[in-house]
């Protein structure tokens, strides 16, 4: 998994819009594949089983972008911006 904790604040909101972007096309290609109608939990089952290639990487992209907004939630409680935490 990527460490987002010492990116600057302008690099994550960008990395934050682009990662958006690519889980969006995912989605669109579950949607045009005719997968629209699986849940959120049946995609990570397929993705844990190792054979569904487009599940694994959506399952991937979306860990990536939670892993970055939990980061972006972790500065705005620490210090109510997006600037980097500074270890003590």
């Amino acid at each position: 998994m990527d460490d987002f904790t010492k990116i600057p604040a302008n690099k994550l909101v960008a990395i934050i819009e682009a990662q958006d972007k690519i889980v969006r096309e995912y989605n669109e290609a579950c949607i045009n594949a005719g997968r629209g109608h699986e849940k959120m939990s049946e995609i990570r089952e397929s993705a844990a089983k190792g054979h569904d290639t487009l599940a694994m990487a959506y399952v991937r992209e979306m860990d990536r972008e939670a892993s970055l907004l939990a980061e972006k939630a972790r500065r705005l409680r620490y210090h109510g911006s997006l600037k980097p935490i500074k270890a003590a």
